[in-house]
């Protein structure tokens, strides 16, 4: 039985990680997109209530409130999916690093 030193450990821990940089692409990816969701949906509401100002009609408002209650459900389903992504990366990597310390200790 070999002793494994945290330096070793960094490695496994790299080497299983670098099997999933895809995914942890696709979680960067998501937390964008949240956020330009956001700032889309901030300035179309804003628009939308700039309209209904100068035409004097009240469903620019509703257009606002209805956009901005569906920018944020997006915002968070958005930030969701990109922590569930990482995850279940990091349970993958956990997963590889338990195999490896089970084969180094038999």
């Amino acid at each position: 039985m070999t002793k494994i030193t945290a330096e070793k450990l960094n490695e496994l821990r790299e080497i299983a990680g670098n099997r999933y940089a895809t995914a942890v692409f696709y979680s960067s990816l998501c937390h964008f997109f949240a956020w330009l969701t956001l700032l889309v949906v901030g300035v179309v509401a804003v628009a939308s209530v700039i309209g209904s100002v100068r035409t004097s009609s009240g469903w620019g408002f509703v257009n606002a409130l209805g956009c901005l209650g569906v920018g944020v459900l997006s915002f968070i389903g958005l930030k969701v999916a990109a922590n569930l992504i990482l995850a279940i990366v990091d349970l993958a990597v956990n997963s590889h690093l338990q195999v490896f310390l089970q084969n180094e200790s038999e």
